[in-house]
């Protein structure tokens, strides 16, 4: 194998691990806030939800990724234009987990290959039209997930809690929530672990790789990354969840199921069209609506802000960090 692609491989993988501990975070990180999951528990749901996720319905977003935003013939056979999307990517996303803030791989690969094509002076080759309905998935999302979430709130789980014991409706919550949790991995597994593996697929790994073994190397690329997602979790997930689950706003059983169902609809809702949602998007906007429906005062607002800024700066910071270091490859 060339060098640069085993590089891209562990690179990948590392993206992987990051992407565990800051979006699988948010899908799981409700649940582990309100305690209707354990760790375990929570890590098992990722892994194999995620997977089945991206083997089912995660192709669309890899085209979207590897070869809708640029030609697929920039990532072929380049491995060094995907190690310094990866690089880039994975340190932004590092960064923002050190910092507790909750971003989206989406926003730092896809950052990273826009600053690949301005180096290699193909920025009159970007997919304009594509990248513009990317950048109006990621605006949309937060707004789209909290009025999903206000209306299943009061129209669904609100009606429910009036006519039933609270020990009761407590129990048929957590359980829910683990329902919601695998729905949520699903949806995460076909648009973040889609989203890792494009330009690793694109560089045309998995053709240099064996393909006489009894796992297809596409799946195996595929559950590599899952099992460095469910890594993430277990090992550096902490900061973020304590985010999510406390900073933005206090979160039950009930209001932590409705934050999970509405994101993973909001997320699977453009899976299904083929563009790479951010599941911590729709998680952080259905908290706040959790929060909105609390009172105002109850929201975290600076926290807020924060994370909005992080969403706002991780794909210019990944671009301009992977121009430099393809400058240094």
């Amino acid at each position: 194998m060339d060098p640069t692609l085993f590089f891209v491989l562990i690179a990948s993988l590392f993206l992987g691990w990051c992407a565990g501990a800051n979006d699988a975070a948010s899908a799981v990180g409700t649940s582990l806030g309100a305690r209707t999951l354990s760790y375990r528990k929570a890590v098992l749901i990722v892994v194999v939800f995620s997977m089945l996720g991206f083997l089912l319905q995660g192709q669309q977003v890899v085209d979207t990724v590897g070869g809708g935003i640029l030609p697929k013939e920039v990532f072929a056979g380049n491995g060094k234009v995907v190690l310094a999307a990866l690089i880039a990517a994975s340190v932004i996303t590092f960064a923002t987990v050190l910092l507790a803030l909750p971003i989206s791989i989406n926003h730092t690969l896809i950052g990273g290959i826009v600053g690949m094509a301005w180096i290699l002076g193909m920025a009159g080759s970007l997919d304009y039209g594509t990248l513009s309905r990317v950048m109006a998935c990621w605006l949309a999302t937060p707004f789209i997930s909290f009025a999903v979430t206000l209306l299943f709130h009061k129209l669904v789980v609100t009606p429910i809690a009036r006519r039933m014991d609270w020990i009761i409706f407590s129990q048929i919550f957590k359980l829910l929530a683990v329902a919601s949790a695998m729905i949520v991995s699903y949806s995460l597994g076909a648009s973040a672990i889609g989203t890792i593996l494009s330009p690793l697929l694109s560089s045309e790994i998995d053709g240099v790789l064996p393909s006489s073994g009894p796992i297809p190397p596409r799946l195996l690329l595929g559950l590599l990354v899952a099992v460095a997602f469910g890594l993430g979790v277990v090992i550096f997930s902490g900061r973020v969840i304590r985010t999510l689950s406390s900073k933005i706003a206090l979160l039950g059983p009930a209001t932590a199921f409705s934050a999970q169902f509405s994101a993973a609809v909001t997320v699977y809702g453009f899976v299904l069209i083929g563009l790479p949602a951010s599941i911590t998007h729709a998680v952080v906007g259905s908290i706040a609506a959790v929060g909105a429906l609390k009172g105002t005062e109850t929201l975290g607002t600076k926290t807020v802000g924060s994370i909005i800024l992080g969403w706002t700066l991780a794909p210019l910071l990944s671009a301009a960090l992977a121009v430099g270091v393809y400058s240094l490859l």
